[in-house]
């Protein structure tokens, strides 16, 4: 699901304003899901906003609304 609504991101939002550098994004992206993951804790809030962004483009019901909120109360 995650990497779905990083994708859902990629598609709209940043094809548009260029907000991460992609290739940087998603090689720390990646790292999250290795064996000893070690984040920034300022990563880990990016992650969080763009998989809010991202869960607003998932679908049309916006049926993840509550979890993006709850992503960007914590970021």
């Amino acid at each position: 699901m995650s990497d779905d609504l990083v994708d859902c991101y990629l598609r709209t939002l940043e094809n548009v304003f260029r907000i991460v550098h992609v290739p940087s994004f998603r090689r720390d992206y990646e790292s999250l899901w290795g064996p000893d993951p070690k984040p920034d804790p300022a990563f880990v809030i990016l992650v969080k906003l763009i998989l809010a962004i991202g869960a607003a483009a998932y679908d049309d019901a916006f049926s993840l609304r509550k979890s993006a909120i709850h992503w960007v109360y914590e970021a």
